[in-house]
């Protein structure tokens, strides 16, 4: 569970809170099953809800909880007790959820969406936790989104539960809609919708529901375009000179990316096709980046991904030849062929990223997280140059060599999930380790380095929420359809990867 800022919280039951003289109510300290709801799930109490002993009645966990599995009650005559957190001053953040439900609901997103490094950032979903602190539209998504992860994504749960929590989602997307519905006009109001498509388009993915999650982004796509085009007005500036907010660049970013690569739908588990061509196309005429200006070398991570969704998006959506050349004393750029021009455009960004590459080999035991990630960008650059070869010179026998860099992948989970323990929660382990094999299997299709990561997924803490569902989804009789929870699970984590930029702008 990720700690909120600011947060500062009193519990009744802090060891040294002086000592009742008559007999105390469960020790949240002891090792009940109340207490390892959070230690199952690989997540950290920062909130704690203290049970009151009272006489003649017994204490009972809240209900409809994403982790209520791992709870039981003491006793089958109960009432549901109030909320005793204490504050030790007045914090908005411990109040701006109406219960232990929706922080639960919400801690469930925020687990979902952690950003750890070891495949490249999606910076606006680590963005999100903080923004719905003030905003109850996108608080309102989160819950439902958490919610959703618990009906149509747990394949421990049963009908009973996803009818619950199927309800309580729609409730809480409900009152999203409506608020926005009821909003004004305003900059703000603007950025706030475009901001809650994508989290919308999230949210129909768990779902199942991939006709209104295009509806969802194309909306927010050109909500986006008339907030920027507002600015743009206001300011007097075009787009690539628009001062701009880490959250406006985040989402500026979030909408170019996806209008760039072609949504990954499923990632070679099954061999159902979706109904549906993930494909979008770019409909403005102006951007923010430039390729004159793409630089000579990448000062981090995230800026050499922000350049490689660039690179990408003018090589398969825009005619390079209407482009400015990037180098303009070269008088012969003019008459390079198509081949020419992509092949150079796509090695120029290699050569600036060549230092990190560098740099993140040399470091690799000391950062092994920076090292994974950096492996994916390479990754994806041969990938793509793999499909210039394609598109131009099919007959071609060269073909550059990615099977060396997903065995680095690879090898690097696999010294991470010897390394890992307990302590340092699942989310090191689903989020950190199994993400970038997750990477490694929608992109190759060796059956040696497949047959390592099975391996390693067998190896996995039983603990993890991620090893079984991959293991089931690998192993599947040929022929036989995932279940519908799995089959959205394969969905979700497509979306991830195609939100974080791990794939391909090829079509």
């Amino acid at each position: 569970m990720a700690k909120l800022p600011g947060t500062d919280v009193l519990a009744l039951d802090l060891p040294n809170r002086p000592k009742p003289t008559k007999k105390r109510g469960p020790n949240t300290r002891s090792g009940c099953k109340e207490c390892k709801r959070c230690v199952i799930a690989g997540l950290t109490c920062n909130i704690s809800f203290a049970q009151v002993p009272t006489r003649n009645r017994a204490i009972k966990p809240r209900e409809n909880s994403d982790m209520s599995s791992a709870a039981s009650t003491t006793s089958s005559a109960s009432t549901e007790i109030s909320d005793y957190r204490i504050l030790t001053k007045p914090n908005h953040v411990l109040s701006i959820f109406g219960n232990q439900q929706q922080w639960n609901f919400f801690s469930v997103f925020v687990f979902s969406s952690q950003q750890t490094g070891t495949v490249p950032i999606n910076t606006l979903a680590a963005l999100t936790p903080q923004i719905a602190h003030g905003d109850t539209v996108i608080r309102e998504i989160c819950v439902a989104i958490g919610a959703a992860a618990g009906a149509f994504a747990d394949p421990r749960s049963d009908a009973s539960t996803d009818e619950k929590l199927s309800r309580t989602s729609l409730m809480h997307y409900n009152r999203a809609v409506s608020t926005i519905t009821e909003a004004k006009t305003t900059n703000d109001t603007l950025l706030t919708v475009a901001v809650a498509s994508i989290l919308f388009v999230t949210y129909d993915m768990l779902r199942g529901d991939t006709s209104s999650a295009f509806i969802h982004f194309n909306h927010g796509r050109k909500v986006a375009d008339s907030y920027f085009d507002r600015r743009c007005k206001e300011r007097g500036v075009t787009l690539d000179r628009l001062p701009m907010s880490t959250l406006e660049v985040a989402l500026y970013e979030m909408v170019q990316r996806l209008t760039t690569y072609p949504w990954a739908l499923e990632l070679g588990f099954t061999n159902a096709r979706s109904d549906h061509k993930a494909h979008m196309y770019c409909e403005r005429s102006d951007h923010r980046y430039r390729l004159e200006d793409l630089p000579a070398w990448f000062r981090d991570l995230p800026h050499a991904l922000t350049w490689w969704d660039v690179v990408q998006h003018h090589l398969y959506h825009h005619d390079l030849n209407k482009v400015a050349s990037m180098d303009h004393h070269d008088q012969s750029s003019d008459k390079a062929t198509p081949w020419e021009q992509s092949f150079n455009l796509i090695q120029q960004w290699h050569n600036g990223f060549l230092p990190l590459l560098q740099c993140a080999r040399q470091n690799r035991t000391e950062d092994l997280y920076t090292y994974m990630s950096t492996c994916i960008l390479e990754a994806l650059y041969l990938e793509a140059l793999t499909n210039l070869h394609i598109k131009f010179r099919p007959d071609s026998n060269v073909f550059p060599d990615n099977r060396s860099i997903y065995l680095e992948i690879v090898g690097a989970a696999k010294e991470m999930q010897q390394n890992w323990s307990m302590a340092r929660g699942i989310a090191a382990l689903d989020n950190a380790v199994a993400r970038p094999l997750i990477f490694v299997m929608f992109k190759c299709r060796d059956a040696a380095i497949r047959r390592e990561i099975e391996e390693l997924l067998l190896r996995f803490d039983p603990s993890s929420e991620l090893a079984m569902p991959l293991l089931v989804m690998m192993n599947r009789e040929k022929g036989k359809e995932l279940p519908p929870k799995l089959r959205n699970v394969e969905r979700a984590l497509g979306w991830h990867l195609t939100a974080c930029g791990c794939n391909s702008g090829a079509p």
